[in-house]
């Protein structure tokens, strides 16, 4: 059976995982790229990676989160193998927020006047920039993921319901019944079983019998 290729494999995949695979190579190339650079006192400056400076564990982490991200929609285009269970879509929503989150903790962290006293001025680079975007786009495609999921769920049992419905009796599981009613005569069973007879004179001889008292003159 001939393999399929990476780029037919792709494109069979729905809007929300391209997204979500987009966003992911974004988030990932984006910690490779300058994300802030500064001026101090002494008019000397640098440039900081997102892997790089003083917050770059916050970089390595948002490194790992796209990594996921990616090994989720790989595995699912080589291996077809759920690692996750059928919680794919909550793994890289979890992991989209929480890299977003990051990136807003270092922005804030970062450009606030009080870190760094001796810096002049402070910059932001495209490399942020482009985390930002990528870590939106594998949140949205997440969520827009989770609910394709949950309408062809709803739409799947809808149509077994309305299939349910509709389905007709068959007439042979109507016949044995209308056969056993013409079977069960009208009248009761009891009625047409007949007593055994008893012998003539019976009844005739129990009557007439009779008991003499006992004689005393004798």
């Amino acid at each position: 059976m001939p393999k399929k290729s990476i780029g037919k494999m792709v494109s069979e995949l729905s809007f929300s995982k391209k997204m979500t695979g987009i966003g992911a190579i974004l988030l990932l190339l984006g910690t490779f790229m300058p994300w802030y650079s500064d001026i101090d006192s002494f008019n000397t400056g640098q440039i900081f990676l997102g892997i790089t400076g003083p917050q770059f564990f916050a970089g390595y982490t948002i490194l790992l989160l796209a990594a996921l991200n990616l090994f989720v929609i790989g595995s699912e285009l080589t291996t077809q193998k759920d690692f996750f269970k059928g919680n794919d879509n909550i793994v890289t929503l979890i992991a989209g927020s929480f890299a977003l989150f990051l990136l807003v903790s270092v922005s804030t962290v970062y450009f606030h006047p009080k870190f760094g006293l001796n810096i002049t001025l402070k910059t932001a680079q495209f490399g942020l920039f482009f985390a930002f975007i990528g870590a939106a786009l594998v949140v949205v495609g997440s969520y827009l993921a989770m609910r394709e999921g949950e309408s062809e769920i709803k739409k799947f049992q809808s149509e077994t319901r309305e299939s349910l419905e509709k389905m007709p009796l068959s007439n042979e599981h109507e016949k044995p019944v209308e056969g056993i009613k013409k079977a069960v005569p009208e009248t009761p069973i009891a009625s047409q079983i007949r007593r055994p007879e008893q012998p003539v004179g019976t009844n005739k001889q129990n009557q007439q019998k009779t008991y003499q008292p006992f004689r005393t003159d004798l």
